[in-house]
């Protein structure tokens, strides 16, 4: 079944993603954005004690994060039309990221009045995850290979 995409005729064009990597793997639906999700935040999930739901509600927030120095803010309301659930279940899922230390509420960031969501714990909680799987490829195998 073919979901046509629409854009608002006031807003300009989305840029098309230059012919690299990523639209050799998947085409033309970049074209309307994607977002760079770390590996270790997959592989690790079990690990992090994350469940399904409140990864799919982490994405939807980072999804949102354009520029490192402005947290994002988007509204539970959007998140739960996506998800196909209630705002109240995505709201449980935004507190309980916050108590598990993966994001923090940040109050009166954005000019509409919703929270924005500071994603330093989240990174703070998948370096050591990261340097891990650094120091495997740079372990035993990285000296055989030189």
């Amino acid at each position: 079944m073919d979901h046509p995409i629409t854009f608002d005729t006031a807003e300009a064009s989305p840029p098309r993603i230059a012919d690299g990597r990523v639209r050799a793997r998947f085409g033309e639906v970049v074209d309307p954005g994607f977002q760079a999700v770390p590996d270790v935040l997959l592989f690790h999930q079990a690990d992090l004690g994350l469940t399904s739901e409140e990864l799919n509600v982490l994405l939807n927030v980072t999804a949102h994060w354009y520029d490192p120095e402005r947290m994002p803010f988007p509204r539970a309301s959007s998140i739960a039309r996506r998800m196909g659930s209630s705002e109240r279940t995505v709201h449980r899922h935004l507190q309980s990221l916050i108590n598990k230390g993966f994001i923090a509420k940040v109050k009166g960031q954005s000019s509409t009045g919703t929270p924005s969501y500071d994603l330093g714990p989240l990174l703070s909680k998948l370096r050591p995850f990261a340097q891990k799987r650094l120091a495997a490829r740079s372990g035993p195998q990285a000296s055989v290979a030189a």
